[in-house]
């Protein structure tokens, strides 16, 4: 297919990192036009519902888990020795290879077709440090799709580059890459918190996930419901901007971005402020993100909510029914495994008594 989609992620594993991935590997088992090559893990900001095994959890759920590599990302940011945030020491004892510049060089240049994008649902350190080590894995990279920045009155809130501007300066100035970066900011992203008519209705979407009684059907989501309300899910949007890539039906989401030059201010080297210093804007709109035609940093400011809202519980349930079917494939397998094994077993003993 034309839409082909290969695709690397980084994240953090937290909870709403957890939602995006297990949605993105249904849609991996479902369609053929999208591949994830591999997910490292990175520092993040807090422990809060955080849990590293998370994503290997979600593979074996699936049955999936020799299919996509897991691998260990960067524990601290560019310049800063002292582990910011504190997963930055889980991440030093998970046992995953580390993820290098030449491994995932290596993974793009095996592809033959399709359009290979990293998706980083956290701090940019991981993409700025491989592009460090391996200055050719650019040229094997389409579209670089973040979660950062912030634009408004809403700038202390934003995380992932106040974590590591420096990092975040890297990626977006460098000569490249500056024009495959597409940016979703914390303007955009906490639209999508998980409350009032939203939390009812991604209800009415699971309602086996979110049981108050604590019934669970399957170990892809947490069941309670003071887990997940009032959980943003920040990655929805770059979620939303792979499924329209990959599929025929989807709806039009109306993104309206402007291309930026992108400079963030750094009050030290350890940390700094998502403030724009320059601006060079031109403002357009697209049906497809991954297919515009860049000339700067895209900076996604405007979407249809309503419909990315409703995809995104069109997603979940799908991925609840795909681990409903491959679950019950295993047991009726096992079933029919275990019945043949007694069979076997009964017409050996009988030639056994026979023979005797």
């Amino acid at each position: 297919m034309d839409n082909k989609v290969n695709i690397f992620i980084d994240c953090c594993a937290d909870i709403d990192d957890s939602l995006i991935i297990n949605t993105l590997i249904s849609l991996f088992i479902n369609y053929d036009n999208i591949n994830i090559i591999g997910i490292s893990i990175s520092y993040g900001k807090s422990w809060f519902d955080v849990n590293p095994h998370k994503i290997q959890q979600i593979l074996n759920a699936f049955q999936i888990n020799k299919q996509i590599d897991i691998f260990k990302g960067v524990n601290h940011s560019l310049y800063s020795e002292n582990k910011l945030g504190s997963l930055s020491h889980y991440v030093s004892r998970l046992n995953y290879p580390s993820i290098t510049g030449d491994i995932l060089k290596s993974k793009f240049e095996e592809l033959k077709n399709g359009k290979n994008v990293f998706v980083s649902l956290t701090n940019l350190t991981c993409f700025s440090t491989l592009i460090m080590q391996c200055p050719n894995l650019r040229l094997f990279i389409d579209k670089f799709i973040c979660l950062a920045g912030a634009f408004n009155e809403d700038i202390d809130k934003e995380i992932n580059i106040m974590m590591d501007p420096n990092a975040a300066n890297h990626v977006l100035h460098d000569p490249i890459m500056k024009n495959k970066v597409i940016m979703f900011p914390y303007s955009v992203t906490s639209k999508f918190c998980i409350e009032e008519h939203k939390f009812a209705n991604l209800k009415d979407s699971i309602p086996h996930y979110l049981l108050k009684s604590g019934e669970q059907k399957h170990p892809l989501f947490p069941t309670s419901d003071d887990i997940l309300n009032k959980v943003i899910v920040h990655g929805l949007p770059a979620l939303i901007c792979i499924s329209e890539y990959i599929k025929e039906d989807s709806n039009a989401y109306d993104w309206g971005y402007k291309e930026h030059r992108l400079i963030f201010t750094t009050e030290n080297p350890y940390k700094g402020k998502a403030n724009i210093l320059k601006v060079v804007e031109n403002e357009d709109s697209a049906c497809k993100l991954l297919d515009i035609d860049q000339r700067g940093s895209a900076v996604v400011y405007d979407m249809n909510y309503d419909e990315a809202w409703k995809t995104f519980c069109h997603l979940l349930n799908e991925a609840d029914d795909t681990y409903t079917r491959i679950s019950n494939n295993w047991y009726s397998k096992n079933i029919k495994l275990l019945s043949m094994l007694v069979l076997s077993l009964s017409l050996f003993l009988s030639f056994i008594y026979r023979v005797y």
